[in-house]
């Protein structure tokens, strides 16, 4: 019996200096039956010229369309992808020799609707393995929603509270969302109609969120099949600004609202919790980023959404992480201007922010 087909979708804007490298990976991948489909979204450099000498390969396919955001390119490869599977990989990334192979003789052996495995990333400057939290073998759409749905769809208020008190780092028990560690089943996808939102980050959040409240079985395996290299000159680096950023967090929220209706469809339980903590740290982050600009109508307009009022009240003071004390107590009694000031200082004196 022949391996099945494995289509793996590579959404292309302007990655001229890593292309071949992405190529040579994937071209290397021991498997015979696949279909590497690119999609040019636009490009202004010589990533649509590089693509096309590509199509020198037969397993390759290459389209080309207006630029329209990565979402758009990811749904336009989906719909022109052939395997029974689906894998997506990024351009300036590049994958292991067995990435495709592995990943597919998991799903012929167990049926799953997907799969999650590892990866390794630079993050440290040097590439060093993210292997998932834990071994996944959850057979039932209960038990996927109960123990990993949470872990990919926020930062929950309990969590936060945990933070703020002293318990060690801010999201210990987080999956990374990424849509190139998984491998999906193709009918899956179509059964349940999921596709990317269009949306400018957090795409992949969504996508793997909306796919895990419909799966009804998933594994995952401790194999490092993908190297993750996050650059600096990427779309999400280019824009992170304060009116780019809330535009973004007023879809994530619109998101994160959608999802947990089906959430709560599916439990009976209130999604806010789950997510609540998430909407706290974008408040913090959009004062940083919106003081920069004097812009405090903006600001304003997110913290004072009714969501976010809600996460904030149902939160609990913790009084142990001094650095994140103020500026949440600030939010807490709701002095958003003097919070915003705050932050506006920070940035005056030059003074650099993380948690």
């Amino acid at each position: 019996m022949s391996d099945p087909k494995v289509s793996v979708i590579v959404p292309c804007y302007n990655v001229e200096r890593y292309l071949d490298r992405c190529m040579s990976s994937l071209a290397k991948n021991t498997y015979d039956n696949k279909q590497i489909v690119f999609i040019n979204d636009g490009s202004t450099d010589s990533t649509a010229m590089l693509l096309d000498s590509y199509r020198k390969y037969p397993f390759v396919k290459v389209i080309h369309k207006k630029n329209e955001g990565v979402s758009v390119a990811r749904n336009t490869g989906m719909e022109n992808a052939d395997g029974k599977y689906i894998m997506f990989v990024d351009p300036d990334d590049y994958v292991e020799h067995n990435f495709i192979l592995r990943a597919s003789k998991e799903m012929e052996e167990t049926g799953c609707d997907m799969i999650m495995f590892g990866f390794n990333t630079d993050w440290t400057g040097k590439l060093e393995p993210v292997i998932p939290l834990e071994h996944y073998s959850l057979s039932s759409n209960k038990q996927i929603i109960e123990k990993l749905f949470p872990r990919i769809y926020g930062l929950s208020l309990e969590r936060f509270h945990n933070w703020l008190s002293g318990g060690g780092k801010l999201m210990p028990d987080k999956e990374t969302g990424q849509v190139w560690r998984w491998i999906y089943r193709k009918s899956f996808l179509q059964k349940n109609n999921i596709a990317f939102e269009k949306i400018k980050v957090g795409e992949d959040m969504v996508f793997n969120a909306e796919c895990l409240l419909a799966a009804d079985s998933l594994k995952s395996i401790d194999d490092c099949l993908y190297n993750y290299f996050p650059r600096k000159d990427g779309l999400m680096y280019s824009n992170i600004n304060g009116l780019n950023s809330l535009r973004n967090k007023f879809d994530m929220l619109e998101q994160r609202i959608r999802l947990g209706q089906i959430f709560e469809s599916k439990t009976g339980e209130k999604a806010l919790p789950l997510f609540g903590g998430s909407c706290i740290m974008s408040c913090f982050e959009l004062a940083y980023l919106l003081s920069r600009t004097d812009d405090y109508k903006a600001f304003k307009s997110y913290v004072n959404n009714s969501t976010v009022q809600e996460c904030i009240s149902l939160s609990k003071i913790g009084f142990k992480n001094m650095k994140a004390l103020i500026p949440y107590f600030l939010l807490k009694i709701r002095a958003n201007l003097l919070l915003f000031c705050l932050f506006w200082s920070i940035n005056k004196l030059n003074i650099k922010m993380s948690y």
